[in-house]
């Protein structure tokens, strides 16, 4: 039963010359959907980037700030 409903679907998809005002937002939620996906790991992946070198420079400063010699 699924697969007469799929193929119906297919051979529907295939016969219309013209896109289905559905398929054109579901094209447009899916390629956002991957865009976003993409940008929260690059985000996620710069936070740790960036927090490491933050943490170094906070270690070694530390003794400077509180007006210590470092002779």
């Amino acid at each position: 039963m699924f697969s007469e409903i799929a193929e119906r679907q297919l051979t529907k998809i295939g016969d219309s010359e013209e896109m289905n005002p559905f398929h054109i937002i579901y094209l447009a939620i899916s390629v956002l959907g991957i865009y976003l996906f993409v940008r929260l790991c690059f985000f996620f992946k710069d936070k740790k980037r960036l927090r490491v070198p933050s943490h170094n420079v906070s270690n070694v400063s530390y003794p400077f700030l509180k007006g210590e010699s470092h002779d």
